[in-house]
């Protein structure tokens, strides 16, 4: 007999969040319902998600550790894109892990337990964590005409989006890389490529209501000299030498690399490349740093001078 059970507010709720994050471990969900409100503690939880999982709406398996992992099923899907009046086609759901790439699911996985902590950080700092979104909803794009006459049509992509709000200071939005030291230098450098793009032709004022870009955080699981090799001193001693130089592509610090890899840079206001390359605009940090210190550990601008994101 088919189940004919109808989503609850709830229950969309839970699978709008399990949807952003793709595949998310019941703890940190857990976390985030507490936090808004929705449930009190772990058993009611615990209770809902063994409903859900028994009228078809979410998968479970278990990762390390044996942590149970949420993730949507073809059910799940549907009925949040009736809840939501989203079209189906956006919402991810891995109905099984059967051929579904292991190092999308620890990826993922990772960037929600990294909620955890930033969450933890924003408890004990008195810091509100206005928003947190996981990799999976999080899509922006942009176009420009190349200098062939071709549109270009792109989309920056971080693994997490966050949102932070300090006493007597504006909203502070950051976009997180979760670095697991896979990628070659230059695929990270195209990263930067992206959100240089993004910084010149997206929408961002409009979509972040703020005048200063987003913070970009690279947090690398490897050690530091992984963050060494890709942001080298020797590169950087005076960027004024640099700005006539930018279709080189002779650079090995990912964040130069990744600007002269823009299609129209020989056409790019040296002012507005200036006004990107603000200095703290992005920050390398190992996981271990940001374990050990939390938001108050000392990271590193791409110039490799020692900053404080919150003091």
């Amino acid at each position: 007999m088919k189940d004919s059970y109808i989503a609850k507010y709830n229950d969309i709720q839970i699978l709008g969040i399990v949807n952003s994050f793709r595949f998310l471990p019941l703890q940190v969900l857990t976390k985030i319902l507490i936090e808004k409100k929705l449930y009190g503690s772990y058993q009611a939880v615990s209770r809902t998600v063994n409903r859900l999982r028994e009228h078809g709406l979410i998968r479970t398996t278990y990762y390390t550790n044996n942590a149970k992992i949420i993730f949507l099923s073809r059910i799940g899907a549907k009925q949040l894109a009736t809840g939501t009046g989203v079209n189906e086609d956006r919402i991810n759901c891995p109905e099984r892990l059967t051929g579904v790439n292991f190092f999308a699911l620890e990826h993922t996985v990772k960037v929600a337990n990294l909620y955890l902590l930033i969450q933890s950080e924003c408890q004990r700092l008195n810091i509100e964590l206005m928003e947190f979104k996981g990799d999976h909803s999080i899509r922006y794009e942009y176009e420009y005409r190349a200098e062939t006459g071709r549109m270009i049509k792109r989309l920056v992509m971080p693994d997490a989006i966050i949102k932070l709000q300090r006493e007597s200071k504006p909203p502070l939005t950051i976009f997180i890389e979760y670095d697991r030291g896979t990628e070659s230098s230059n695929d990270v450098a195209l990263k930067y490529t992206k959100y240089f793009e993004y910084f010149m032709f997206g929408g961002w004022k409009t979509t972040f209501d703020t005048e200063d870009f987003p913070i970009i955080i690279f947090v690398s699981e490897n050690t530091e000299q992984r963050i060494l090799n890709l942001i080298p001193k020797e590169q950087i001693q005076n960027l004024n030498d640099y700005y006539s130089k930018w279709d080189t592509k002779s650079y090995r610090n990912v964040v130069l690399r990744g600007i002269s890899l823009h299609d129209n840079i020989h056409t790019c206001l040296n002012d507005n490349i200036a006004e990107f390359l603000y200095k703290n605009h992005f920050l390398f940090v190992t996981y271990d740093n940001l374990k050990k210190n939390g938001l108050q550990t000392k990271m590193l601008n791409f110039l490799q001078n020692e900053v404080f994101l919150v003091e």
